[in-house]
């Protein structure tokens, strides 16, 4: 689970609760006078109840240990609930450290040390680790899609059987990590989860970071140098992920086969890069692959399989023409994170974030080789990412290779806003924003922000054509938030009314600009973080439908989501049951006329679909690229002891209500090419959408004045009638 830092911010009012290993407290809390009796006195019993109140942070103690309860309740033993529950509920009751942020942060550190190894011993249990990781799947797992519905007691028993005692003759499997997250993983497959993730521990805390969108460090971006030439050998494997069923592969292939030849070459001998694009080829050409099928288990087998390459349909019929294509065979290479940095496959720094102490230092194509003399040789690229981070203020030498010399600085860390956006302006008032992922929870501040860039100055314009006194002013305003925003300023909340604002001046007469939104790659992220998305920018409508297991149970509930213009309802379908529940709406910044084209691609999944997919069906936006990935079930991640952690997939979300879980989302337009022929195509269809706009525009005004002057002639007409001056007939009367 985790436990997101919460800001007093209606955009950043949701919370997610997925792992529990960071926190961080509202100091505001902590500015209230700690109680001033001194126990070493006697005091009366009045001024001895007053010198026990409440700790200050208990409140926030308590929410954490309830969160981690109930995951203990799910997966540790039954026995080991009650004394869990007897020593830690009320440990810090009374306790004068919770009167401070930072004895409150040393409380929680020492409830999720002990809560998340679920019952396991301090010193690692292999097998307490793999029981916890197989109760995870049996309590949270669900997907219609699986081979074994977990919300079936006879199916779930089945599979327990089959994997509770499956490597108990096999006791090198829990002598290491390795090894026994390995056997974690053939019991995940055997589940055909497309996007479940077993993850090391470098991964869960990197993740655990990004998702916190604070952290200590450099602010430098960083990837891996000449990745597509890294040799397989047997460090990676790579796994078949299940095909769409528009794919040449679709029926032939299946979820969980390794690829061991591709044609006559063993893929052990062949770079990540040849593996890529070994797959593509002319259309009509023929591929072969030689697959292991059942995993480890004694019932694998190896076979070979022949496919087509062919101009591969998208879900709706139309044709996908491209002068190269795949076989339609969507694989992963397992084990990537693992992989240790070396000559030829360094750390390189893609560039630094602006503002952060790294920021005109470090240069893109940098090779990070060391951090504090530490050699990046033989580590992860989790394990160097941790090592360039740290407390805030801490002093850190960076060695750098640039232009094959090497280059030393020493740098101070700094706290690190993780940004997921990126506004970009076109001109003519249209703005690009690109959203790397759903994960940063500042996410909907910034895109609130990115918003009311693009709108502030397209209500100033209109405003200053009116040109009366009262628009002038207006437009002053809006100019003036714009320069603030533009300096660095975040929207805050005494903001969001000017914002809103803007967005109905715009509404009300407005022209011009547009809105691009390029979820192009973006993998997806965080539930809260997309639904505050959709209702920045979505009118009203359906959002989604949601499928769901209830945690530890048999039950499935069915979540509706609907927006007004001033609510928000959500309807619970749930053991026979309907309940509605209506609560205000994340206040609306993007004009409802304003022209908006979403851009995705095939590797656009989860919840850019999501976001994409409802902006689609409720007809506000329209999709350019190509078909989105097909990931419309969500994942929860789930801490298991020592430090890993599990995504658990255990939902379907339909955007909009239309499914497009496998299939993808189907494009309005299709675009070939890179991202500059996407955003193209884009931008010239909000040209055309404006276009269109101003001859309705011109039309409505011709309706205007036409109507004016049958009234004005009416007016004379009875003016003549009556001979009675103009100025004095009644045109309520004329109507």
């Amino acid at each position: 689970m985790e436990t997101f830092e919460m800001k007093k911010s209606f955009l950043l009012a949701s919370v997610a609760a997925v792992a529990l290993s960071m926190l961080s407290l509202e100091t505001a809390a902590f500015a209230q006078q700690a109680p001033t009796a001194s126990r070493a006195q006697p005091v009366s019993p009045a001024a001895q109840a007053e010198s026990q109140q409440e700790p200050l942070g208990l409140p926030l103690y308590r929410d954490q240990f309830q969160t981690i309860l109930e995951i203990f309740e799910l997966l540790a033993d039954n026995n080991q609930v009650a004394p869990f529950k007897a020593e830690w509920e009320h440990k810090f009751d009374h306790n004068s450290d919770l009167m401070t942020e930072e004895g409150t942060n040393r409380a929680i550190e020492q409830l999720v040390k002990v809560g998340t190894r679920l019952g396991c011993p301090e010193q690692p249990d292999y097998k307490c680790m793999y029981m916890r990781a197989l109760r995870a799947y049996m309590q949270f797992h669900y997907s219609p899609d699986s081979p074994v519905n977990m919300a079936d007691p006879i199916q779930r028993a089945r599979w327990v059987a089959e994997w509770e005692h499956k490597f108990d003759s096999e006791p090198a499997v829990f002598k290491s990590d390795a090894a026994t997250l390995n056997a974690i993983r053939l019991m995940r497959d055997s589940l055909h989860l497309r996007f479940d993730y077993v993850q090391s521990r470098e991964r869960t805390v990197t993740e655990t970071k990004t998702r916190k969108a604070n952290f200590g460090g450099l602010g430098i971006h960083v990837g891996m140098n000449n990745r597509d030439n890294v040799a397989l050998g047997s460090r990676l494997t790579v796994l078949v992920h299940e095909p769409p069923s528009s794919s040449p592969s679709y029926g032939l292939v299946h979820y969980g086969d390794v690829v061991l030849k591709i044609g006559d070459r063993a893929v052990a001998e062949m770079t990540i890069g040849e593996v890529e694009k070994a797959l593509f080829g002319e259309p009509g050409s023929k591929i072969s692959l030689t697959i292991r099928r059942g995993g480890q288990s004694a019932d694998a087998r190896m076979m070979t399989v022949s496919l087509e390459r062919a101009y591969t349909p998208d879900p709706s019929g139309n044709i996908i023409k491209t002068g190269i294509t795949d076989a339609g065979v969507p694989i992963e290479f397992v084990g990537e994170d693992g992989l240790a940095l070396g000559p030829g496959f360094e750390l390189v720094a893609n560039g630094a974030e602006k503002g952060t102490p790294a920021d005109g230092i470090v240069e893109p194509g940098d090779l990070i080789v060391s951090v504090d003399n530490q050699t990046l040789a033989g580590k992860t690229v989790n394990q160097a990412v941790e090592l360039l981070r740290g407390a805030a203020d801490s002093p850190v030498t960076l060695t750098v290779e640039r232009n094959g010399q090497r280059k030393e600085f020493t740098l101070k860390r700094a706290v690190i806003q993780e940004h997921s956006v990126l506004l970009e302006s076109l001109g003519d008032g249209i703005n690009l924003l690109h959203i790397r992922s759903f994960y940063a929870q500042n996410l909907g501040a910034d895109l609130a922000t990115a918003i009311a860039k693009t709108v502030l100055p397209l209500a100033s314009k209109t405003l200053r054509t009116a040109g009366d006194a009262d628009s002038l002013k207006k437009a002053a305003r809006f100019d003036e938030l714009k320069a603030n925003l533009d300096k660095g300023q975040i929207l805050e909340d005494d903001m969001v009314s000017i914002a809103v604002e803007a967005r109905e001046v715009y509404e009300k007469g407005g022209t011009g600009g547009g809105f691009i939104l390029n979820l192009a790659d973006n993998p997806g992220g965080d539930v809260e973080q997309v639904k505050q998305a959709i209702g920045l920018m979505l009118p009203f409508g359906e959002t989604s439908e949601v499928v769901r297991r209830l945690p530890g149970t048999d039950e499935i509930e069915v979540t509706e989501s609907f927006l007004t213009p001033d609510l928000e309802f959500v309807t619970v379908h749930h053991g026979g049951k309907t309940s509605a529940m209506p609560k205000p709406r994340v206040p609306l910044l993007l004009p409802s006329n304003l022209p908006f084209v979403i851009i995705i691609n095939g590797s656009s999944a989860s919840g850019s679909e999501w976001l994409a997919g409802v902006m689609q069906s409720n007809h506000r936006a329209r999709l350019h690229g190509l078909g989105s990935r097909g990931k419309s079930e969500g994942q929860s991640g789930v801490d298991i002891p020592y430090g890993f952690s599990l995504h658990v997939t255990n939902f379907e979300f339909f955007p909009g209500g239309q499914k497009s879980n496998v299939t993808g989302l189907v494009v309005d337009k299709e675009v070939l090419g890179d991202l500059t022929a996407m955003v193209n195509s884009a931008r010239e269809e909000i040209y055309a959408l404006n276009k269109q706009q101003l001859l309705r525009f011109d039309a409505t005004q011709k309706q205007s004045r036409a109507r004016i002057e049958g009234f004005e002639r009416k007016v004379r007409e009875r003016a003549a009638v009556d001979g009675m001056p103009l100025e004095q007939q009644d045109p309520v009367y004329l109507q």
